[in-house]
C-alpha cells in the first residue's frame, strides 16, 4: 500500500499516512471495544452486589463451610495490586507504542531497500528461493490470522445469540480481534 501510495506523493507522506490508517483500522477500534467492556464492566459491578453473589453460593452445601470474608479480603488485595501494576506499566506501554510506530516509519520507509538486502544475510546458497519462500509464507499466516478472526467472530456471534448474551456482537468483535494478540487469542 504505501508503496502505491508513494507513486503519486512524498514517501515520507505516503508512509505517514500509511501509519495513520495502522492506526485508524486497529487501535481506534480496538480502544473503543474495551472502553465498551469496561462500560459494561462497571454496569454489571453496579447492578450485582457481591454479597448477593455470596448468599447464592452459600445456600449450597458444598459451599457452607467457605470463610467468604477471607475470600473477599483476599480478591481485594489482588484486585488493587493488579490495578496498581498495571498503572505502573503504562509509562512502559506508552513508550513500546511510540518505538513500535517510529520503527514501523523507518521500516516502512525503507521497505524496498530492505526486501532487497535481506537475502544478502540469509545463511543459504539459494538466497532467492528461500526469501521468496519466507514472503510467501508470511503472506499465508496473514491470511490464515485473517481467515481465523472472521471464522471465531461468525461462530461466537452465532453462539452468544443462541444463548442470549446481551451484546454479543461487541463480545464477538473482542475475541476476533484478540485473535492477532500473542497469547490472548486461539495460540
Amino acid at each position: 500500500f504505501t508503496e502505491r501510495l508513494e507513486r503519486k506523493m512524498n514517501p515520507h507522506a505516503a508512509t505517514l499516512i500509511s501509519i495513520l490508517l495502522i492506526i485508524l483500522v486497529i487501535v481506534i477500534p480496538l480502544v473503543l471495544i474495551l472502553g465498551q467492556v469496561a462500560t459494561q464492566a462497571e454496569a454489571y459491578g453496579k447492578n450485582t452486589s457481591v454479597n448477593g453473589i455470596i448468599e447464592k453460593l452459600s445456600a449450597y452445601p458444598i459451599f457452607k463451610n467457605i470463610n467468604w470474608s477471607l475470600i473477599k479480603e483476599q480478591a481485594a488485595s489482588l484486585i488493587t495490586s493488579t490495578i496498581t501494576h498495571t498503572l505502573v506499566q503504562i509509562p512502559s506501554l506508552i513508550l513500546s507504542i511510540f518505538i513500535t510506530f517510529f520503527s514501523l516509519y523507518y521500516i516502512l520507509l525503507n521497505l524496498r531497500y530492505l526486501s532487497t538486502q535481506l537475502p544478502v544475510y540469509l545463511p543459504f546458497k539459494d538466497k532467492n528461493r528461500v526469501s521468496e519462500e519466507i514472503a510467501a509464507t508470511t503472506r499465508k499466516i496473514i491470511y490464515g490470522y485473517f481467515f481465523i478472526a472472521i471464522l471465531e467472530l461468525i461462530v461466537t456471534l452465532i453462539g452468544f445469540s443462541i444463548v442470549g448474551v446481551k451484546y454479543a456482537a461487541v463480545f464477538a468483535g473482542i475475541i476476533s480481534i484478540l485473535v492477532f494478540v500473542p497469547g490472548l487469542g486461539p495460540f
